[in-house]
């Protein structure tokens, strides 16, 4: 069992990874939504597929000669009459199943309560039901909730696309994963991705006839602020608000979708090879059609070394890898001297020092991440505001790739702002190299004032971040760009 959980989890996460990082910004809704689906099904099932048969000859074992002789060999094969470990994990697995499956019911309830009791007006493709405890819209299988007031043409279109594309099949069988699979973290983080992934889709709906997206979403924002109905409904309000606004102005890439579509084949059927189980059969003569030769296991495993440089001329530190065949160093992390650290020390207690003054001992613990839960103090950065010329001059989506706040943006976002609301700019020119060099000419990235007042609330004058490691795969797949 310890060993099925593990692999379920690890295949579980490994596709939501792999959603998050490849596909979750991608314009291929539909895809992505049976892409959850099914991966979130098969990484339950994929550890039972049979990725190996070897057959185990037993022609030549020797078999008992005597009553006695046989007997021993029978009572080994025998069950030990104790309670195994094994037994009493999954009476654990039993109890939670029953308890998933009861809170499972409690949520169900209401919604089914709220159906029975409301008044059902019969439409075409759905029922539209109304309840005096309905303060918004949302759908659940065939009935679509509306409230007394509101811009219900809008609303309607956004459940009827909830409806038409029978989003609640894919909620009630992820709980009903949830429920066999209350072990795994992950699910939970499926549930979030697929719920969005809903919500894009309807957003689609909505707004391809729509002559502009204007008046959907201040609708949008307008029920971002309404307390949630039920998990297992579909309401208007669910899912990240800017998220939502991203998607909507995402253009369609098909050469990239398309290639990302084929990776995505390719990773699942890998992991039914490499996470399936082998099986073992005893056979007193080998099948002829199973013989093959020997199969010769060979692997390249990239030679990857993390370096330290630990006293840098500014006293500072650095981790970083060097790529066979690249120029250069590519930093993983990186103090200056001069930058005030944070870390527990060996005994366990807060150390705080600016870098260049730590001691071999202590920059060699530093590193040690796990234990060290190094910290390191970023000022407040000081103050840029563009001019108004300049302000403008940035929502040209031809010249300028925006950041606002980290995230990527629609240059026009930046007419919401006025230059006093800016506390900092930078850009940069794009390199030939550049994962989006031709689609504009700088990099720009915008932090406002009420962005950097939230990030550095903290501590006065700055905030204290941790040190991380970046994960090494993301380097790897920018060496081979």
């Amino acid at each position: 069992m310890a060993v099925y959980l593990f692999k379920t989890t690890l295949l579980s996460f490994l596709f939501w990874g792999f959603y998050q990082l490849i596909l979750r910004q991608e314009k291929i809704l539909m895809f992505n939504r049976f892409f959850l689906l099914f991966s979130a099904t098969v990484s339950f099932i994929i550890p039972f597929w049979i990725s190996q048969t070897t057959y185990l000859s037993i022609s030549n074992s020797p078999l008992p000669t005597t009553e006695t002789e046989g007997w021993m060999y029978i009572a080994s094969l025998q069950e030990d009459p104790k309670i195994h470990i094994e037994d009493l994990l999954w009476g654990i697995y039993a109890i939670g199943f029953v308890c998933m499956l009861v809170r499972f019911g409690k949520k169900l309830y209401p919604i089914v309560n709220l159906i029975r009791e409301g008044n059902q007006t019969p439409k075409k493709g759905y029922t539209q039901v109304f309840h005096p405890k309905t303060q918004e819209a949302f759908s659940f299988l065939h009935f679509i909730f509306l409230p007394g007031s509101g811009d219900i043409a809008l609303l309607l279109k956004h459940e009827l696309a909830h409806v038409k594309q029978k989003h609640s099949l894919d909620i009630l069988w992820i709980e009903f994963l949830h429920c066999l699979a209350w072990l795994n973290p992950v699910i939970i983080l499926f549930k979030r991705a697929m719920r969005l992934n809903h919500e894009f889709l309807a957003d689609q709906a909505v707004t391809r006839d729509l002559l502009s997206p204007e008046p959907y979403v201040h609708l949008i924002l307008e029920k971002a602020s309404i307390l949630k109905n039920p998990l297992l409904v579909s309401p208007m309000h669910i899912g990240q608000t800017k998220a939502r606004f991203e998607m909507i102005f995402t253009s369609n890439k098909k050469v990239m979708n398309t290639l990302k579509q084929v990776l995505s084949f390719l990773l699942i059927l890998a992991s039914f090879q490499l996470f399936g189980k082998e099986q073992i059969l005893l056979t007193d003569k080998i099948p002829q059609h199973n013989l093959s030769p020997e199969p010769s296991i060979s692997y390249v495993e990239e030679s990857e070394e993390v370096f330290k440089d630990l006293n840098m001329e500014d006293g500072g530190m650095m981790l970083y890898v060097e790529v066979e065949g690249r120029k250069g160093r590519y930093i993983l992390g990186w103090i200056q001297g001069g930058v005030k650290v944070k870390f527990l020390n060996k005994a366990g207690k807060w150390v705080t020092k600016i870098c260049k003054d730590l001691s071999q001992q202590e920059r060699e613990h530093f590193w040690n991440l796990d234990a060290s839960k190094a910290q390191a103090f970023r000022p407040l950065p000081p103050v840029k505001e563009p001019t108004p010329e300049q302000l403008k001059d940035f929502q040209d989506p031809e010249k300028y790739g925006l950041w606002l706040n980290g995230k990527r943006t629609p240059n026009h976002e930046l007419a919401n702002f006025s230059p006093d609301k800016i506390h900092r700019f930078f850009y940069s020119g794009l390199e030939k190299n550049a994962a989006h060099y031709g689609q504009y000419t700088y990099h720009l990235s915008v932090e406002t004032k009420a962005y950097i007042n939230r990030k550095y609330s903290g501590d006065k004058g700055g905030n204290w971040e941790d040190i991380y490691l970046k994960e090494k795969e993301h380097y790897k797949k920018l060496f081979k760009q």
